[in-house]
């Protein structure tokens, strides 16, 4: 999942991010997979968004 925008609402006055669409609810796809262990999770989940910031 790749991020693709971040910023702030002026309006609003709040932090936001958008993500592409995905098809699935992270729960499904969790559940599809388990057991998930940090190290797994981390690497699906949390560091592509992260990555795609540079």
């Amino acid at each position: 999942m790749r991020m693709l925008e971040s910023g702030r609402d002026p309006v609003l006055e709040r932090y936001y991010i958008a993500l592409e669409w995905v098809e699935r609810s992270l729960k499904d796809d969790l559940q599809a997979r388990r057991p998930v262990g940090w190290d797994a999770y981390f690497e699906k989940i949390v560091s592509p968004p992260c990555n795609s910031q540079r």
